[in-house]
C-alpha cells in the first residue's frame, strides 16, 4: 500500500511540474511600435541588448490594437519570460529603458526611462514604446 501511495505522489508531482513548465515556454507573437510620429524609423529596439530592428510609428491604442495594423509593426516571437527593453535614437541615446515580464496569465512592465505599455490576448502581445 505504501509503494502505491508513494508512486501516486511521485507521479502527481511530475505531472504538476511538467504542466507548469509548459506554460512558461509559450511562444508569443509580439508586435512592437511607437506612437511618436516624428520619429518613424528613427528609433532602434534592443531586447536583452540584442538589436531587433527599427520601431515603426503608428497611431493606435495598444489596449485595443486593430488587426489591420499588425503587419506594420516590428514583429517578433518571444517565449514567455522576462526581458530588458531598450530603445535608442539615431545618435545612440537611450530613450526607453524598461523590463517586460509576461506569460499566459499576466503581463507587467517596469521602467527606468520612457514609457512602455503592453497587452496580451491569447498568444499575441502588443507593446507600445514611447518617451
Amino acid at each position: 500500500m505504501k509503494k502505491i501511495t508513494l508512486k501516486l505522489i511521485v507521479f502527481s508531482l511530475l505531472f504538476l511540474i511538467t504542466q507548469s513548465c509548459k506554460k512558461h515556454n509559450e511562444v508569443f507573437n509580439c508586435y512592437f511600435y511607437t506612437d511618436m510620429q516624428d520619429l518613424a524609423g528613427k528609433l532602434d529596439l534592443y531586447i536583452d541588448n540584442e538589436y531587433k530592428g527599427k520601431l515603426p510609428s503608428l497611431v493606435a491604442d495598444f489596449k485595443d490594437f486593430p488587426d489591420s495594423l499588425k503587419a506594420q509593426t516590428l514583429q517578433l516571437k518571444l517565449k514567455s519570460g522576462k526581458y530588458d527593453i531598450k530603445v535608442t535614437d539615431h545618435n545612440g541615446n537611450n530613450k526607453v529603458l524598461s523590463k517586460i515580464t509576461f506569460n499566459s496569465n499576466r503581463a507587467k512592465t517596469s521602467g527606468r526611462q520612457g514609457g512602455t505599455g503592453l497587452t496580451i490576448k491569447g498568444s499575441e502581445m502588443v507593446v507600445l514604446l514611447n518617451y
